[in-house]
This record gives C-alpha cells, structure tokens and sequence, in this order.
C-alpha cells in the first residue's frame, strides 16, 4: 500500500472555504450558509464537527430567508486554540455577529452543541 496522501482542495465546495474574524490574536473561523440577506442564526456544532455541519442547512436556511452563521470554536475546525473555557464562549459569539452586522440573532445547536448554546443565550438577552 502506498502512503496516503490529503486530497486537494478541490473537492471542497466553494462556501466551505472559512472566513476568519480577528479575536485579540486569535482567528475564529466561520462560513454562513443559507440567505445571505437573511435573518441571522447561531448555528452552534456538536462535538466532534465543525462549521461545516451548518452547510448540511443551508438549502433549507435559504428557502426560509435564514442567514445561517457558523462558526468553529476555539481549538476545532480552522479556529485557533485558546486558553478559553466553555464562558468564554458568549463573548466570541457576540463579536461575530457584531463583526457580521447583525443586531440580533437566534441561536441552534445539536449534540455536543446545546451546552455552549445555553452559555450564549443569558449572558447576552439582547442578542436573542
């Protein structure tokens, strides 16, 4: 057998490239799916997974005018590792939907997800 090599990038659908916000030093990575005038929701993955679930939505998200943001938490995905615990989380939520404009936005999560999904919903009540 011969070594196994990484395939190209090629393969990868174009919305699946991650956009990066600047966190003090530290990238956060995320793509959005669905509408992109849409309203915002927090699209929070489960462990393990990564912003890229959110594309398995994002036919969906567009026929309900849903711009589905999703992020990798520190240390997953394309995201870098941070010395950050599960509250910090809420903080890292919020600037990126500040970063993407939104004023507001609904948040969803599965598997792994709820326990950082719960973090964010009290600890920003304008962010809803």
């Amino acid at each position: 057998m011969g070594a196994a090599t990484a395939p190209d990038a090629d393969w990868r659908p174009e919305d699946a490239a991650p956009k990066y916000l600047d966190r003090d030093g530290r990238a956060l990575a995320y793509a959005t799916y669905g509408d992109p005038t849409g309203r915002p929701v927090l699209f929070c993955h489960g462990t393990p997974g990564s912003r890229l679930l959110g594309r398995l939505l994002s036919a969906a998200a567009a026929e309900r005018g849903i711009r589905l943001v999703a992020p990798d938490r520190p240390g997953i995905g394309d995201s870098e590792a941070a010395e950050r615990g599960i509250d910090d989380w809420p903080d890292d939520a919020a600037a990126l939907l500040s970063h993407i404009g939104a004023d507001e936005a609904r948040v969803v999560g599965f598997s792994g997800a709820p326990r950082s999904r719960w973090r964010v919903i009290p600890s920003r009540p304008s962010r809803r």
